[in-house]
């Protein structure tokens, strides 16, 4: 994709969402390579507080052999963790 903009015009640039609150620095990168605009995610990210899943699909993270799964609870049933399948609620 290639976007032309004449001298002096401005380029805005969009995230999506609606950020509110305080950002953590250093997990994202914007440079500029030879006129090309370049975004970066940090493969560590740092500073975060809070991850947040839909609640409707579980929320995973893997690593190498080993996937931690959360599962959201319905109704008065509890939701669980499961650690490589074994189950904890």
């Amino acid at each position: 994709m290639r976007l032309a903009k004449e001298l002096g015009q401005t380029l805005e640039v969009k995230g999506e969402g609606n950020l509110t609150g305080n950002t953590a620095a250093n997990n994202i990168r914007t440079t500029n390579t030879g006129g090309v605009l370049e975004i970066g995610l940090a493969e560590s990210l740092t500073g975060i507080n809070s991850i947040a899943g839909k609640g409707t699909s579980p929320l995973t993270i893997s690593n190498g052999n080993t996937t931690l799964t959360i599962n959201n609870g319905e109704g008065t049933t509890p939701g669980t963790i499961s650690v490589g399948g074994a189950k904890n609620h």
